[in-house]
């Protein structure tokens, strides 16, 4: 028996094949409702707000707080003699994704910072010229020097915008983008 979605977006109507009518010209549409979709759709909703923690979300999304992000070491450790120092997170201004900086650090004390995340909530006309970075023009990078640092690159590949910004020249900022965009998969 196929399913389709109609009226209630929260539950599944079943679909009738011997129905002449569509489900959604019939003036009763009760006895078509899932009801163990429904019910597991409002445990899902329940379970969420017994959990759900007002004052935390509210700290998390108006402070400027940045968190230990929960990712796992197991990205790219070391890249050209920088190795991974510490993974954070912080939510984006209007809450509804988080931008992922990894730390590294060389043996001299340098530092840059690599961020990722989501670019559905990124408009690129804001970030420059992006030019190809591979033949395959599947990563873009596009290099500012209006920074507090002395180096900041964005990138972006599908759906994924981030920077490279730190004490470093361009020349390195771009070698550890090729390094990254190389073994991206392969983490």
């Amino acid at each position: 028996m196929g399913s389709n979605v109609v009226g209630i977006p929260a539950s599944k109507w079943i679909g009738c094949n011997k129905c002449k009518k569509r489900l959604d010209e019939k003036e009763d549409q009760f006895p078509y409702v899932d009801s163990e979709q429904l019910k597991n759709t409002a445990y899902l909703i329940s379970n969420f707000l017994t959990n759900f923690n007002m004052d935390t979300y509210n700290k998390i999304v108006n402070g400027d707080k940045i968190y230990s992000s929960n990712k796992k070491v197991d990205k790219i450790g070391e890249v050209n003699g920088f190795k991974l120092n510490k993974i954070n997170a912080y939510p984006i201004k209007s809450g509804y994704d988080s931008v992922t900086e990894y730390e590294y650090i060389n043996k001299n004390d340098k530092k840059y910072i690599f961020t990722e995340q989501i670019k559905t909530f990124i408009n690129l006309d804001d970030y420059g010229e992006f030019k190809s970075l591979d033949k395959d023009n599947n990563w873009l990078y596009s290099i500012s020097k209006d920074s507090k640092y002395n180096t900041k690159v964005f990138y972006c590949f599908g759906i994924h915008f981030g920077e490279i910004k730190g004490d470093i020249s361009i020349e390195e900022a771009m070698n550890i983008l090729k390094v990254y965009s190389k073994k991206y998969f392969y983490y």
